[in-house]
């Protein structure tokens, strides 16, 4: 969602730029800069961005709200969910330049503004760009570089906007296609329904975010929120319109492509299909299970690096569940079966004389682990396929351990 990784210093060339009090020429035009999905996991779902061009005045600008800095504890403060982004303010020309280079498209929209609209958006984004106001807390669902200027929007036109689910499709914008399917549906998408469309059924991406969204997640949008996706701000806007004297005027006066978007036909290997993968594993590890049944063994160590493994797992859920201040984290049933206690009885297991203790510790996760199945069954949390694997591999372990422990 973001446009790239980019220090703060890039954007000190227009930093002074002095148009506080400026009129705009009424030539000018305001218009929604949509760019394609990237590679980078931080511009996977796109981009969105303001273009200000006064050609009588010599302005030929981008507002762009994807800002940040890249630190050493970026990731951290990420998952935290206390990263801080800023509204930057940099030339077309160099801002198109780059998506020319990683040949990813940009779509044009012109936005039909009235001289007094026009003037009382540049307003806006002038009093957004001052040093007190153009830091914000970042948050992926509801404050971004696509829902910032949706708000602007809606500042800016007030009632007389209307958004309207999109009725044709755009199918030859190459990317668009991903959310427009959505919106077309009758059934109103959830939040993690939209980002899948991004991220594949097959990805490891999707797996990680299954794992860390929860229940909210899963909850139905309404028409405006679906506008945090780039894709979607594009779309809704073709469709909305303003009205003035008792009339509807077109939102969008004009639509070019400023970029053309190359597909990517890179390969995927086998083993980035984590489901496919991990259901692999765990038949190995149901046949191993069965070889230790029937050869009266059991293999020690292979129980506490499951345990131990899956109690790393288990510290990022908790985390992200219990500290971070995402508001789509929690609750997450995900924080059962995968617990940072896990690492514990890990290290115990490898100790002789305790080892028959654990056994009231396997009681409880077994206990822990049909509260899970439940509470798959009953709430409307998504469950990634890879993550019922990796449940079923625990399983087939407790009852080979259990024995151990009451010798």
């Amino acid at each position: 969602m973001i446009k790239r990784i980019i220090s703060i210093c890039f954007i000190s060339f227009y930093a002074s730029i002095t148009f506080a009090t400026q009129q705009l020429s009424p030539s000018a035009y305001f218009s929604i800069l949509t760019c394609a999905p990237g590679t980078d996991i931080h511009a996977h779902f796109g981009h969105t961005a303001i273009r200000l061009c006064d050609t009588s005045q010599n302005i030929d600008v981008v507002f762009n709200y994807g800002i940040f800095r890249y630190t050493d504890d970026f990731a951290y403060n990420f998952v935290k969910g206390e990263t801080y982004y800023q509204l930057g303010v940099q030339q077309f020309s160099s801002f198109i330049s780059e998506y020319y280079m990683d040949s990813r498209g940009v779509i044009e929209q012109q936005l039909a503004l009235s001289k007094y609209q026009k003037q009382t958006l540049f307003t806006l984004l002038q009093t957004n760009y001052l040093p007190q106001n153009r830091k914000y807390l970042y948050n992926f669902f509801y404050d971004n570089c696509s829902s910032r200027p949706r708000d602007l929007l809606i500042q800016v036109l007030g009632d007389s906007l209307q958004w309207n689910k999109p009725t044709k499709t755009y199918a030859d914008t190459l990317w668009i296609h991903a959310a427009e399917s959505l919106l077309l549906s009758p059934k109103t998408p959830s939040w993690r329904t939209l980002i899948h469309a991004y991220v594949g059924s097959e990805s490891w991406l999707r797996f990680g975010i299954s794992l860390g969204l929860g229940i909210p997640a899963d909850d139905t949008t309404e028409l405006t929120q679906t506008m945090f996706l780039p894709d979607c701000l594009f779309l809704l806007a073709q469709s909305a319109y303003v009205l003035q004297q008792n009339s509807q005027v077109p939102l969008v006066s004009k639509t070019q492509m400023l970029v053309p978007h190359e597909l990517d036909t890179t390969q995927t290997s086998a083993i980035s299909y984590p489901a496919s993968l991990l259901w692999i594993v765990c038949i190995l590890f149901l046949i191993i299970a069965y070889i230790e049944f029937r050869l009266r063994t059991h293999w020690y160590i292979l129980d506490s690096i499951i345990f131990l493994l899956f109690g790393l797992v288990g510290i990022f859920v908790w985390y992200v569940s219990f500290i971070s201040i995402h508001p789509a984290v929690f609750p997450n049933i995900h924080i059962l079966w995968a617990s940072p206690l896990h690492i514990l009885f890990a290290l115990a297991w490898f100790i002789a004389k305790i080892r028959r203790y654990t056994v009231y510790y396997l009681h409880v996760h077994t206990l822990v682990l049909v509260c899970f199945v439940i509470a798959a069954i009953v709430l409307p949390q998504y469950i990634h396929s890879g993550y019922i694997a990796l449940i079923i591999i625990q399983l087939s372990r407790l009852p080979l351990i259990q024995r151990i422990t009451k010798k």
